[in-house]
């Protein structure tokens, strides 16, 4: 003899299942956001300079052949600082330099943004950046968001460079070598050569 559910037990189970009460968790997790990679985070120094650790830089890096404008889009950390709404195009295969405070973090390359100083330090213990077109997520650096991968402070200021057109993860960085290098700090009357490579 067949059991037929009452319309009451169909209910249950369809409200059930509705609710996800008999669906895994991983079915009702949203899913993550990949980054698209359009754009990438290719250089940070999260420790500054040695003229001053508080001038911070940030390059970013176009892998396409297409020139991308960035107005609107936002380089913010997890933590919130630093938050910054980009304004400029960034050109096929070009970098784009940001340097807080003013053009003299980095005094013999012109920025392509500047950013205000307060409230826009990076955390020397670590974060995680995130590049978005406003809800898309183009890229991160140290997704993980735990301590930076490389690069450092005192006494080096070495930055964190990316070493290619790959997806962000902890093998992803090195800290600059202090041999390839470019650009100047901004300390007067003789600016030290950075350990880095911005716009290079």
């Amino acid at each position: 003899q067949k059991k037929h559910l009452s319309r009451w037990g169909v209910g249950i189970l369809l409200t059930g299942f509705l609710l996800g009460t008999f669906l895994p968790s991983f079915v009702l997790a949203a899913p993550r956001q990949a980054p698209t990679l359009e754009v990438l985070i290719n250089e940070v120094a999260w420790g500054g300079t040695l003229d001053y650790s508080g001038d911070e830089w940030i390059e970013l890096y176009n892998p396409s052949t297409s020139d991308i404008d960035m107005t609107g889009w936002t380089l913010i950390a997890e933590s919130g600082s630093p938050n910054i709404t980009l304004s400029g195009v960034i050109p096929a295969k070009g970098f784009f330099l940001l340097e807080r405070t003013n053009d003299d973090t980095v005094s013999d390359i012109t920025a392509d943004q500047i950013y205000p100083f307060t409230g826009n330090s990076l955390n020397n213990s670590g974060d995680k950046l995130q590049l978005l077109n406003g809800t898309t997520l183009i890229d991160t650096a140290n997704s993980g968001g735990e301590s930076w991968p490389a690069g450092s402070g005192s006494p080096d200021y070495a930055s964190m460079e990316r070493i290619g057109v790959v997806a962000d993860s902890s093998t992803a960085w090195a800290s600059n070598d202090g041999i390839t290098v470019n650009g100047y700090d901004g300390n007067t009357p003789t600016p030290n050569p950075i350990r880095g490579t911005p716009k290079q």
